[in-house]
């Protein structure tokens, strides 16, 4: 009888380190339940070679860092936490407006004269086509975010809770482990390292506008975001100051 591995929020595991290392594992943390995402697995098990892969991530991303090969782990780098963003801001889009994302999104593609590069804005163009509302893909991530946002602080309030990174924000820890006690950033392991996962969240909430300490947003975020009608309720029920 197999025996199935649970995250901490309890779910079962879907998607995480054996897919996506550090960002898989953060993708985890940011849902109450199972995040449902595929835009990081769709890139990391879409057969191309990790060449190419690093070519499309520098593209997209900003840098090769941000792709690792599956089982070929190095260190957490801010890239890498660039691609976990957007990989959330492509998420909640694709959740609200009814994309499947086993397919989505779409930054690489067959075409090799492109060297496999895709079209990021795919989404945004469908939007616009749909509704006549013109947006980017850059607007439809910024959408995806606030959404992100609000739904974080809806569940500070649903826990009572002023530090999301201690009460909610947690990894289990088999993703520590490995069966034939192989260092993590070994080649054939998916071991983490506590270190470096906790670098991980320190750069993710940076770049997300959360405070690195509690993962909670900033007051400059959620105005960032339009999203000042969610701050005196929380100041009232005192979670943030």
């Amino acid at each position: 009888m197999r025996t199935r591995v649970y995250w901490s929020n309890g779910h079962p595991k879907h998607h995480t380190n054996e897919d996506d290392g550090q960002l898989g594992c953060l993708l985890n943390c940011m849902c109450n339940r199972d995040p449902m995402a595929h835009a990081h697995v769709n890139f990391t098990r879409s057969g191309l070679p990790i060449k190419e892969m690093k070519h499309i991530a520098k593209v997209t991303w900003g840098d090769e860092s941000a792709a690792d090969q599956i089982g070929d782990y190095t260190p957490i780098n801010p890239y890498k936490m660039k691609r976990l963003q957007w990989v959330i801001a492509r998420t909640e889009p694709h959740n609200m407006l009814g994309l499947y994302s086993w397919m989505a999104p779409w930054e690489y593609c067959p075409d090799e004269k492109n060297q496999y590069v895709g079209d990021p804005n795919m989404e945004a163009k469908i939007f616009s086509a749909v509704t006549g509302v013109n947006k980017t893909g850059d607007d439809l991530d910024k959408d995806g975010i606030r959404a992100w946002l609000l739904q974080r602080v809806y569940t500070m309030r649903q826990l009572g809770s002023s530090n999301m990174r201690k009460d909610h924000d947690m990894v289990p820890g088999w993703i520590y482990t490995d069966p034939k006690d192989r260092k993590p950033f070994t080649k054939g392991t998916v071991r983490m390292d506590p270190d470096d996962i906790s670098k991980s969240f320190d750069i993710f909430f940076e770049q997300v506008g959360c405070d690195k300490e509690t993962g909670v947003p900033t007051t400059d975020t959620l105005k960032a975001y339009r999203l000042d009608f969610v701050i005196p309720v929380l100041q009232k029920e005192g979670l943030i100051k």
